[in-house]
């Protein structure tokens, strides 16, 4: 079993009410999202910094479970 805990922080930038508004307009799914945010999208344009792994902001820590994936030798990488 993999644990593992991660705090990574995000700073965002500041928008006008139209600019988070537009935004909305073009992602309302971001609504959903945690700090209505799609960094995946056009929401990285609100993020000023991020202190941390992205893929943990967005839900999964890939790198950390890529890294004990290969230390637990359940996969190897792979170059041709």
């Amino acid at each position: 079993v993999w644990s593992y805990v991660e705090t990574p922080s995000v700073q965002m930038r500041k928008v006008t009410k139209i600019e988070a508004l537009s935004y909305l307009q073009m992602e309302p799914e971001a609504l959903y999202c945690c700090g209505s945010c799609k960094l995946e999208g056009t929401g990285c344009y609100l993020v000023h910094s991020i202190d941390g792994d992205p893929y943990t902001i967005q839900g999964l820590p890939v790198n950390a479970l890529i890294n004990w994936l290969m230390e637990e030798k359940h996969v190897e990488l792979v170059v041709s």
